[in-house]
């Protein structure tokens, strides 16, 4: 290589007398050695070069140069770096081994071969080296010397059980259980594994004899409630509050046929005239706590023949402590109960209406009283029958007494005691328990059941008066006569109605639904036959007037 070097200024010093030579005194900053880079292209100056090379520099610093360069060693990174370091003439000499044999010859005291490692160290293993991770510690070390798995199971025998020792202590291992075992049991649900039999988990859930009984539908089984049962107790419906229904029939069937259906059938072997067939009891309390029946509605048989059956609607209502039969319905209507029956289909025959079928009133033109102006009122009430009430049964409940009592004294004021009682008892309906038995006659329930007595009421006979004949007397005796056509005349102006008819003050006393269309009928007709007087006395006088008279000689 050639280096050339340019001269832009030398200050103030004097060339050197050896032309090749540059002085270290001679550079300033405008001197280039155009071509190479001092440190970059060639080495710059080092003393542990100076002593690998084995070449003197110039003791003042400096370079001696030559066209060619030729000894010095080119920049090397790798020299660089060994230059950087403070080598030892140990290191130095390792630079002089021929080949890796001679380097393994240099060191092989302190190495071991691959056969020679084999022999005397364990290989490398990762269960080894995490035992090495471990602190361990003497007795942990000593289970390492156990011949076998027996010597281990000897060393643990006292924390363990054997399988026979486990099977005779411990519960096998069962899923049932498993899955109990994640369950955050209570003492409540505990309590159920100590239960002694399936009596005892009924008793502590609650439940009663249906727990234990089949489904059916009839007989001592659990209804099915749906499907048709037969039921031969009495079912106690019960409900509180007001407009309480405890029973509802309900039906979803679109068309026009009737239904819900409440069927109540008596089904006897002898089927008879006058059997009472179903009833509805209408029941309440009175003041005294009994429950006395305030009304009913039952069907009573007429005639039980397959080929002209008849039945009616009889109504009752408690009338003083009594059941009144009020109406029956069948072949007409019968209101309380009048003579003569049914009067056919959409007839009335009451009281009030047909007046028990008997014509009452015709006394205003009867001889008696035209010849003395005289009323026999026995003969007239006798010809109004009387109201029966036929001999009847029904059940009534059975009232009891409870509530407490209690025994006091009082001190008179003349010094004697008196001994009374204190506390007022309550009359209830009484309820007794009804076993029920299956049917091996064992007894398996109870039903906690009204208890009512069968009683008798013998026939009743109510009196009646004629009602219009008597008010006709009472017209007699305030001095009116019809057989007097000036006191019927005055009657008539006086009370602005025909004799015997409502005045208007009656009317106002007793209003116009106050008078039976009875009592206005046969006051109708006695009114007519008061007129009727009338006008056979005026017939008389005309006679009279129309008579020839005898002339006078």
């Amino acid at each position: 290589m050639v280096v050339r070097i340019t001269h832009s200024k030398v200050s103030g010093r004097a060339q050197g007398s050896d032309p090749q030579r540059i002085y270290g005194n001679h550079w300033d900053e405008d001197h280039v050695v155009e071509g190479l880079d001092i440190g970059s292209d060639v080495q710059a100056h080092d003393a542990t070069l100076d002593a690998i090379s084995g070449k003197a520099l110039d003791g003042t610093g400096d370079i001696v140069l030559s066209s060619t360069l030729a000894g010095y060693q080119p920049v090397d990174s790798d020299l660089a770096a060994i230059a950087a370091l403070t080598t030892t003439a140990y290191g130095r000499s390792l630079l002089t081994l021929a080949n890796a044999a001679a380097l393994a010859a240099e060191v092989d005291s302190f190495f071991l071969t691959p056969a020679e490692g084999d022999a005397a160290y364990q290989p490398l293993d990762s269960d080894l080296t995490a035992i090495a991770a471990l602190a361990t510690a003497t007795y942990g070390r000593s289970l390492l010397t156990l011949a076998n798995a027996t010597a281990l199971a000897a060393e643990v025998d006292s924390f363990f059980l054997t399988p026979t020792e486990g099977n005779a202590a411990y519960q096998p291992l069962d899923s049932d259980l498993t899955a109990i075992a994640a369950l955050t049991t209570t003492s409540y649900g505990r309590a159920f594994l100590a239960l002694a039999d399936a009596a005892a988990a009924r008793t502590a859930l609650g439940l009663g004899t249906a727990a234990v009984k089949n489904t059916g539908t009839s007989g001592n089984t659990v209804p099915l409630l749906d499907g048709n049962n037969t039921a031969s107790g009495t079912w106690d419906l019960q409900q509180a509050g007001s407009f309480a229904v405890p029973l509802v029939l309900t039906s979803s069937n679109a068309d026009a046929v009737q239904g819900p259906i409440l069927k109540l059938l008596r089904s006897s072997a002898s089927p008879a005239a006058n059997d009472v067939l179903g009833a509805v009891l209408f029941q309440g309390r009175d003041s005294a706590g009994g429950f006395p029946i305030y009304g009913t509605m039952f069907v009573n048989v007429i005639d039980p023949s397959d080929t002209s059956a008849d039945g009616e609607y009889v109504f009752q209502a408690t009338v003083n402590n009594a059941p009144v039969n009020v109406a029956r319905i069948s072949d007409g209507m019968q209101v309380g109960s009048p003579t003569g029956g049914y009067k056919g289909a959409g007839s009335i025959n009451a009281s009030d209406v047909y007046n028990d079928n008997v014509a009452l009133t015709c006394m205003g033109l009867a001889k008696e009283f035209i010849d003395s102006g005289r009323v026999d009122l026995s003969k007239w009430d006798a010809m109004v029958p009387d109201i029966i009430v036929p001999a009847r049964q029904q059940h009534k409940p059975v009232v009891v007494e409870t509530g407490k009592t209690e025994k006091n004294s009082r001190k008179e004021p003349d010094g004697s005691i008196t001994l009374f009682n204190t506390g007022k008892p309550e009359r209830v309906h009484l309820h007794e328990w009804t076993p029920i038995y299956d049917e091996e006659g064992n007894g398996v329930d109870a039903v906690f059941e009204p208890v009512y007595e069968v009683e008798t009421i013998p026939e009743q006979r109510i009196k009646r008066k004629h009602v219009v004949a008597h008010k006709f007397r009472d017209m007699l005796n305030d001095g009116f006569d019809p057989r007097d056509p000036v006191k019927y005349l005055a009657k008539l102006k006086t009370d602005e109605a025909l004799p015997g008819m409502p005045t208007q003050a009656e009317w106002a006393m007793r209003g116009h639904n106050g008078i039976p269309q009875s009592e206005l009928f046969m006051r109708k007709w006695l009114a007519m036959e008061m007129l009727a007087l009338v006008v056979m006395d005026h017939e008389g006088r005309i006679a009279a007037l129309e008579k020839p008279r005898t002339k006078l000689s």
